[in-house]
């Protein structure tokens, strides 16, 4: 469990920095769908340390957002080839 801890929060240091550099230091073309991706892994990840914990409810809800987002993103994904 603490590992999944250390995880999470090596990610959102990730996607701080990321947002961070695009917004203040450089805009060049950046594709936001890997950006959504991995915020879908850190949804993810962050309801499995509840369910973890037992807070079920939370976690499964966690789960749930992160795997539409993810259906989403891959539907928007496969559109653009089209």
């Amino acid at each position: 469990m603490k590992m999944l801890r250390r995880i999470n929060l090596i990610m959102a240091i990730s996607i701080l920095c990321v947002v961070i550099y695009y917004f203040l230091i450089d805009r060049n073309e950046f594709s936001w769908i890997i950006f959504i991706l991995f915020l879908t892994l850190f949804i993810f990840l962050r309801g499995l340390e509840y369910v973890m914990d037992n807070q079920k409810k939370s976690g499964y809800s966690y789960i749930v957002v992160s795997f539409v987002m993810f259906l989403l993103v891959i539907k928007d994904y496969i559109s653009n080839f089209s």
